[in-house]
């Protein structure tokens, strides 16, 4: 329920933590709090999460919305005064608001459950762990479910076990060691490693090596893989180098023999313990060259334009790229017409020849037509027949472009007009349009050279004399037309030589007769003025108008008559 209480004072004081800030004006109505209501009526939160609360004071209109957030249980859930809610630890808490008007009060229960540790070392190893000194374990890290990018590691006793920043832990001493990886925002979890001191092995000495081949032929580019047998097959250390005897026959890496050129060599196996060896020769033969077949050629264009003692280039492709022999020959059909030597094309004379490669390996072929055309003559400049002109409005006169040097090759011009409004210009023809001053250029296509031409226009028209209305007069004063019929009107001005002779027409009633341009329409039986009215004094002429039923007989709108 809204409550208005008129009041008889001016000011109410307010007391107590924040809201003291002295005398607060009141108005005249007071609308108190009735209800507090919040967004949600309870809430799920991890540990450390946060949220905020929304609450909505009832009415709308209330005076005063100050309100206040308490919570049952701050080891469980706080609550700031703007109803944001952190989540403490796990356990159950009830956050409530109450209007400072009139103490309306709503809560919100709060779950808060307990955050599972996001980091993980190893899951598949989470128990504690033995090795001995001098082993490594590469301990890999996730953060909730993803691999773990800025995360640093430690080591409780480095004496024991030291760890890098990749997360390598390297046994170093005996005892007890426990790992440790935090994440930039303070998550961690550890990894227990018990550390024993290394077992001493029983050595077993190495007797000797053999190879898997004692001699090898192969040809330039080929390779083969020898494999090397350390007896006996329990030997403690079984490593052994590769070397060859001349790098530049044949090289090995780990058994692997390449063939590089013709010759011999040597390649040999030596144990690291004991330094046995076992020898393989290897016989390099020189490698016949692969015949790679032309599949075909083509050119970079099949017609190309030129002219008289122009030249053009060719460029020919033969298939496949790595064919062995890419020789070719040029030829002309017509080498009056059309030169052409290791591609390049040079023209003779007018005319048309055809360019044809042919590929020595299979005598494939691609041509190329090639149109020869006249030099061309360059564009040196322009001139017009008149450098100015004077023309009276409504008047013309013709420039004549003289394009130089007359055998030019490309003689097209455009013109143009500075001031069309002054004077226009076609194909060199100009038309004086009104009294002012332009220029007429014409403009080469060849090279853009241009000439003008100063045009002056004159007005020497007369002045025209207005005539005004003296008055109209109708051809007849009334009439008669049927339904659907048409009579016409004609409307005479006066003086014979009025200026401006343009008249108005106008149906006293359109639904009975209509008018346009002096034709009257009948549209419906009854009577109606039709009205003449000039544009210029406004005189008026009238005719009455009586429309009777049509007799029938021909098209309503077929016939008609004149007064």
């Amino acid at each position: 329920m809204v409550m208005a209480v008129l009041l008889g004072v001016t000011g109410f004081y307010s007391c107590g933590g924040d809201d003291d800030h002295g005398v607060t004006p009141e108005p005249e109505v007071v609308i108190h709090v009735d209800k507090v209501t919040l967004n949600v009526a309870s809430v799920n939160l991890e540990e450390g999460a946060t949220q905020t609360l929304s609450v909505t004071i009832s009415p709308a209109n209330a005076w005063y919305k100050e309100v206040s957030w308490t919570t049952s249980n701050a080891a469980v859930a706080t609550v700031d005064q703007n109803g944001k809610v952190t989540a403490v630890a796990p356990g159950e808490a009830t956050i409530t608001v109450t209007a400072k008007d009139g103490n309306k009060a709503v809560s919100c229960k709060v779950t808060v459950t307990k955050k599972e540790n996001p980091v993980k070392i190893n899951a598949d190893e989470q128990e504690a762990a033995t090795f001995e000194v001098g082993e490594d374990i590469q301990l890999k890290v996730t953060v909730e479910g993803s691999d773990a990018a800025n995360v640093t590691f430690t080591s409780s006793d480095p004496t024991i076990a030291t760890v890098d920043e990749n997360g390598k832990v390297t046994a170093v001493g005996t005892g007890e060691v426990t790992i440790t990886v935090t994440t930039e925002d303070g998550q961690s979890a550890t990894f227990v490693l018990n550390v024993q001191a290394k077992s001493e092995p029983e050595v077993i000495s190495v007797t000797g090596i053999e190879l898997s081949e004692s001699s090898l032929e192969l040809t330039e580019g080929e390779g083969v893989t020898l494999s090397a047998t350390v007896s006996p097959e329990d030997a403690t250390n079984k490593n052994y180098t590769w070397s060859s005897s001349d790098p530049e026959v044949a090289t090995v890496a780990d058994g692997a023999v390449t063939a590089l050129k013709e010759g011999s060599a040597t390649i040999t196996v030596t144990t690291e313990d004991g330094e046995f060896t076992a020898s393989c020769v290897i016989t390099v033969k020189a490698k016949e060259p692969e015949v790679v077949k032309v599949t075909g050629v083509s050119l970079s264009e099949t017609s190309i334009e030129i002219e008289v003692e122009g030249a053009a280039s060719l460029t020919a492709t033969v298939s496949p790229e790595n064919a062995t022999n890419k020789k070719l020959t040029w030829s002309s059909s017509n080498p009056e017409i059309a030169t052409v030597a290791d591609g390049a094309v040079t023209g003779i004379k007018e005319g048309s020849a055809s360019i044809t490669v042919t590929t020595e390996d299979g005598e494939f072929t691609a041509s190329c037509a090639v149109t020869v055309k006249a030099k061309t003559v360059k564009v040196t400049g322009v001139t017009l027949s008149s450098g100015s002109l004077s023309l009276e409005v409504g008047g013309s006169a013709t420039l004549s472009a003289i394009v130089s040097p007359d055998n030019a090759t490309n003689k097209k011009v455009t013109w143009s007009s500075s001031n069309p409004s002054v004077a226009n210009v076609s194909d060199g023809v100009v038309t004086a349009v009104a009294e002012g001053s332009a220029t007429i250029t014409v403009t080469t296509e060849d090279g853009e050279f241009s000439a003008s031409c100063s045009v002056t226009v004159e007005d020497n028209t007369p002045p025209v004399i207005s005539v005004s209305v003296t008055g109209v007069t109708l051809s007849a004063p009334s009439l008669e037309v049927q339904i659907g019929h048409t009579a016409t009107l004609t409307a005479t001005v006066a003086p014979d030589d009025a200026t401006d002779k343009s008249v108005t027409w106008t149906s006293s009633d359109p639904a009975i007769a209509t008018v346009e341009n002096g034709v009257v329409t009948g549209v419906a039986i009854g009577e109606c003025i039709i009205t003449v009215k000039t544009v210029d004094g406004n005189f008026e002429a009238t005719c009455a108008v009586e429309v009777i039923a049509s007799t029938g007989g021909t098209d309503p709108l077929s016939g008609g008559g004149s007064w």
